[in-house]
């Protein structure tokens, strides 16, 4: 990763069933403000919808239709955050097993995370 994500409540659109939040890891911006890598919608059951962001664009950012722009956006829909990241820990670790003593190690290593 390169580097921790500074979540934002999105107050506006938040209330009590319900709270969005914006996440950027302080990489990239333009004109002086932040370039939104992530949004993520909490629902009061505890799940999750989340957004991730590349090539160059950002929650906030509207496309064209896709592929107009060359913006990228991934999905996820999540339900019991915690047991999810529980599961992808023991991802983690199957990988850097299995990297130990292959080309890419040093990207799986102990103290990368991932």
């Amino acid at each position: 990763m390169s580097g921790t994500i500074k979540w934002e409540v999105i107050k506006e659109k938040s209330e009590k069933y319900k709270a969005e939040f914006r996440g950027s890891t302080g990489g990239r911006d333009y004109k002086g403000s932040p370039i939104w890598d992530y949004h993520a919608y909490c629902k009061w059951d505890g799940c999750i919808e989340l957004t991730q962001y590349s090539n160059g664009y950002g929650y906030g950012h509207e496309c064209l239709g896709v592929g107009a722009c060359g913006c990228e956006q991934q999905d996820f829909h999540i339900c019991s955050l915690a047991e999810f990241l529980f599961e992808l820990g023991v991802l983690l670790e199957e990988a850097r097993h299995y990297y130990r003593d292959k080309p890419g190690a040093e990207y799986w290593g102990e103290n990368k995370d991932g």
